[in-house]
């Protein structure tokens, strides 16, 4: 009889020993869950935050050589139209000359 609790007191003791270790598992696998989850997202965001500044410093450089070129083209188009004023200016003075000289 004394064996039978013997037997019964080291299966009750080890089936707490067991779920106290269970228990423990998953507690720390919970925590490393948590921890893995944080550090793809502390990644993910660092790669977002990386992937958003070289894109605003490509649109940057992209910008810049848009208004650089615009400005060139600003500059063709006024010396274009001073030619073609001066031209049409001459004309009509000369057409004006013409017509009080006939």
């Amino acid at each position: 009889m004394v064996k039978i609790k013997q037997a019964e007191q080291t299966a009750e003791s080890s089936l707490e020993g067991a779920e106290k270790e269970r228990s423990e598992t998953l507690r720390n696998a919970e925590t490393k869950g948590h921890s893995v989850i944080a550090d793809a997202r502390n990644k993910a965001e660092a790669k977002a935050s990386k992937d958003l500044d070289k894109a605003k410093k490509d649109i940057s450089k992209k910008k810049d050589k848009l208004l650089k070129e615009g400005m060139t083209n600003n500059k063709k188009m006024r010396a274009q139209t001073s030619k073609k004023s001066e031209k049409a200016a001459d004309n009509f003075v000369k057409t004006f000359l013409g017509s009080v000289d006939a």
